[in-house]
């Protein structure tokens, strides 16, 4: 893995980002959405908790939010709007 500025990664960084992607193979992935005004804030893994901490680019909300209470309940058959 190269960055911009022409650096390379360590082995431990690029370990570190293989972990990651082995660890979320099989988790779901889903959009976090800003409460104000629906913009895309992130994508997450999984229902775990997670506080993160954001700010939309769009109408300039920012706080702390708690991933596991901003899932979206489907009923069965529902499509995704």
């Amino acid at each position: 893995m190269r960055h911009a500025d022409g650096r390379q990664a360590g082995p431990e960084v690029i370990w570190k980002l293989e972990q990651s992607k082995e660890a979320v193979r099989h988790k779901e992935l889903r959009t976090i959405r800003c409460p104000d005004c629906g913009f895309r804030l992130l994508d997450v893994y999984g229902k775990d908790h997670c506080y993160v901490r954001v700010k939309c680019r769009k109408c300039k909300f920012s706080d702390t939010i708690d991933t596991a209470l901003f899932r979206t309940v489907r009923r069965r058959g529902e499509e995704r709007r």
